[in-house]
């Protein structure tokens, strides 16, 4: 722990000047006054040995944690303040075991604003990149209601489900990303020089080409031309989207496409429909009043058209509408396939009539779960031939490009 130098004054008006250690100067005015001083001035203590083997931080670009990471610290936290310990002594622990310097640097930052009066989800959200709102959201949620070690317990079960459903996606995903790069590669090989070295043998002969091979000896060169300019342009074109996007009208737009998009719409609503039940279940079942649970799991939603959905919802349930009206009302003046699962109202007003609310939340999103992976298998299924088909016809072009000037020849000669 840093040392300071410090000057205080008691009661009497009595300077007096010390060494301390604390976590930082906010940490140091509470020490003293807890000695009944009070602080004047403090200064951190650089000593040679600190100087010698202090070392800077690297440079962060995005989170200092992983998602497996970011889970095991939320489970240990969980443990930690279920055994009763108090939040200083469990941060003290999670600091002690962490072995990445980043890491030991953001705990570091979270205790020091612990100890200095902040609350455990105003510290995490200082640090945005390591600390997604979301997860802030559910421990402020826990905070509020006093149910903190299993809001954190049960959140940690549902981001190691997210993040096995996330391997699966990727998993199904790999096969065909693989193939459509290896194909791509392959097309841009042939288009860049099989094509003009074999063509350019039949063009130094003065022969009228065939239109198709006219057509590809253009696109050949045009790739070769312009090729590295188009992948700039290209990377270019995606940041300025990505920015574009961050306004909300953009926004909104974009994410009404998604949903109207085949296939994929159904993969979004479904993924949506899963992470609000679940986030919704995790903090009733903890204690957690309605209105602030609606609050914290609409800040786990990513699609903007469900957010405004569920913010009206909230005005709803605040003015004292049940929740499965709230939604059903807010969702019928929406298209079909911008609307959370219709399962979701039904087990949702089955929860509220039977008092078994967090479970029909959990059952629906595990049903909801089911029907993603259902629905990427068959996303996936279509992917890996489609690929596979329109590959394959661009070869089969290219090939037929480069054979006809041959078959013409030949057809000559006889």
């Amino acid at each position: 722990m840093p040392a300071f130098h410090y000057e205080a004054a008691n009661a009497q008006g009595q300077l007096s000047q010390g060494v301390i250690e604390a976590d930082s100067d906010r940490h140091v005015r509470q020490l003293l006054k807890a000695q009944g001083l009070l602080a004047l001035s403090s200064s951190a203590v650089v000593t040679d040995k600190t100087t010698k083997n202090a070392q800077p931080l690297p440079l962060r670009f995005g989170s200092p944690l992983s998602g497996s990471e970011r889970t095991l610290l939320v489970r240990q936290l969980a443990s930690l303040l279920q055994a009763r310990l108090p939040l200083e002594q469990a941060l003290n622990a999670l600091l002690a075991q962490a072995e990445k310097p980043a890491m030991a640097a953001m705990l570091g930052k979270v205790r020091s604003a612990v100890l200095g009066g902040a609350s455990l989800s105003q510290a995490l959200g200082e640090d945005a990149q390591a600390f997604p709102s979301e997860m802030v959201a559910m421990v402020a949620a826990g905070e509020q209601s006093g149910s903190l070690p299993t809001v954190l317990e049960n959140w940690a079960d549902y981001l190691e489900q997210r993040a096995a459903l996330k391997q699966q996606v990727v998993s199904s995903l790999a096969y065909p990303a693989i193939v459509a790069a290896v194909a791509l590669l392959m097309v841009l090989g042939l288009m860049t020089y099989v094509v003009p070295q074999i063509v350019g043998v039949f063009q130094n002969t003065k022969a009228t080409l065939p239109l198709l091979t006219q057509v590809m000896m253009f696109a050949s060169k045009l790739l070769r031309d312009y090729g590295l300019w188009a992948l700039a342009a290209l990377i270019v074109g995606s940041f300025a989207l990505r920015t574009w996007l961050k306004n909300p009208a953009p926004l909104a737009a974009w994410h009404a496409l998604q949903l109207r998009t085949p296939l994929v719409g159904g993969l979004v609503q479904a993924a949506q429909t899963e992470r609000f039940a679940s986030t919704l279940a995790i903090l009733i079942r903890g204690g957690v009043p309605m209105l602030g649970a609606l609050e914290a799991a609409k800040r786990t939603l990513t699609n903007t058209i469900f957010t405004k959905h569920v913010e009206a919802a909230i005005v709803r349930v605040r003015e004292g509408a049940t929740l499965s009206r709230a939604l059903e009302t807010v969702q019928k003046s929406s298209p079909s396939k911008q609307r959370m699962a219709p399962l979701l109202t039904h087990l949702i007003a089955s929860g509220e009539a039977t008092g078994r609310l967090p479970d029909m939340l959990k059952r629906a999103a595990d049903l909801q779960g089911g029907d993603l992976r259902r629905k990427l298998q068959i996303l996936t299924t279509i992917l890996e031939p489609a690929i596979i088909l329109v590959m394959g016809g661009v070869v089969l072009v290219i090939v037929l490009a480069v054979l006809l000037p041959i078959i013409e020849i030949n057809q000559l000669v006889r």
